[in-house]
């Protein structure tokens, strides 16, 4: 979910099997309702849902298309979108959210910003709390997290299920939350991150696997369905180069480009493993560059920029035919298009990715305007016609 990926620094060097991970600033995302992306000027622009704020511009109207920059008392360089919340960093290093504060998702003051039904929420950027610098975010469900360049994680938002990094006692609106940002427990350092529907996972510096929150079907990939509000590192001796933390499962990439996913709905190896709470790997013998876990689906860029996608097409986010929505398809299959990416990023049931040129396209489910070009759903992707230029 979102572009974000996770690699975590133990505190003693060890030998790196293959080339460390950097922080490659995240200029699209995806979120439930919502698309940002960062246009070649540095201009940020939002377009889908806008109920709760998290297109940033002072208003709740929706847009269909890209519109004019949300803000402009900051140059953003990295974004990242959850269910109702949108956050990104500028220039400096500082975090900035909008949309949805309903359970502290936003990083400010719970009396901060304005009514949003019987919740609150901000329509403009707000400057997280505690001034810290960030290299890279993280945009889960209903929490956000932040990765320091020394390799320590914060998070902030709901909290109920160990997905802020530690057990949270304070309550709010009869949840576990927190409306501050809090440090991840444990000895692991982090170098990008990457968070699902309501879990974390990592990449340590040799590209061990480790995750935390939520682990109901087994998407922190120890064996086991038990919750963990600390990061563990996943049964595996496989060592990865990116992941992604999707709904209830997790997937990861090799060195050699091979995907490996663990937890339950879009971990494609085959009709008989549709679950496992250890990592199995993704069958066709595809070669992956990145892969990015959705709410029930997972789609990969190839190395040679085609996309596979496999889980459940709940509304064309695997781009397949109208006519195969709500199928399940266990192993990767080629969507109907023959355009090649180079980066993508999916939170819920629409993705969206960048060709070689920089140019937005976005598929899936676009009833709220997600897909930046009209309110219907596609399997066939959709150029995004972004003001700015490509970056």
């Amino acid at each position: 979910m979102a572009l974000a990926l996770s690699a975590l620094l133990s505190c003693a060097e060890p030998t790196r099997p293959f080339p460390l991970p950097q922080h490659t600033p995240m200029t699209l995302a995806a979120g439930a309702g919502h698309a940002c992306r960062i246009a070649g000027d540095g201009a940020l622009h939002c377009w889908g849902r806008g109920t709760e704020g998290q297109l940033g511009r002072g208003a709740f109207e929706p847009s269909p298309a890209a519109p004019d920059a949300v803000f402009d008392a900051a140059t953003f360089e990295s974004v990242v979108a959850g269910r109702s919340h949108t956050c990104a960093l500028d220039e400096d290093g500082a975090a900035w959210c909008w949309g949805s504060n309903a359970l502290g998702q936003l990083g400010i003051e719970a009396s901060a910003g304005v009514a949003c039904g019987a919740a609150t929420c901000s329509p403009v950027p707000a400057p997280v709390i505690g001034d810290r610098r960030f290299v890279a975010l993280a945009a889960g469900d209903q929490f956000t997290c932040g990765l320091e360049d020394a390799g320590s994680v914060w998070c902030w938002g709901l909290g109920d299920v160990g997905q802020l990094g530690q057990a949270i006692a304070a309550e709010c609106s009869g949840n576990r939350c927190s409306f501050v940002p809090l440090p991840v427990q444990g000895d692991y350092r982090l170098r990008t991150l990457s968070a699902g529907r309501a879990h974390a996972c990592g990449l340590t510096v040799d590209g061990e696997a480790v995750c935390w929150g939520y682990n109901g079907q087994g998407q922190l990939g120890r064996g086991d369905q038990i919750d963990s509000p600390v990061p563990r590192a996943v049964a595996t001796d496989e060592r990865f180069v990116q992941l992604s933390a999707g709904g209830l499962h997790t997937c990861a990439v090799t060195a050699a480009g091979v995907a490996w996913c663990w937890g339950i709905d879009a971990i494609g190896a085959g009709p008989t493993t549709l679950e496992s709470a250890v990592p199995v790997r993704v069958t066709g013998g595809g070669r992956y560059t990145q892969v990015e876990s959705g709410r029930v689906s997972t789609c990969g860029v190839r190395s040679d920029g085609l996309v596979d996608c496999w889980g459940t097409n709940l509304s064309s986010e695997m781009g397949f035919p109208e006519a195969e929505i709500h199928h399940l398809f266990p192993a990767p299959r080629r969507i109907d298009s023959d355009r090649r990416f180079a980066t993508l990023a999916g939170e819920y049931q629409t993705y969206c990715a960048t060709d070689p040129a920089g140019e937005v396209w976005c598929w899936g489910a676009g009833t709220q305007g997600q897909l930046g070009s009209g309110t219907v759903d596609s399997a066939e992707p959709l150029p995004v016609p972004v003001p700015g230029g490509t970056p």
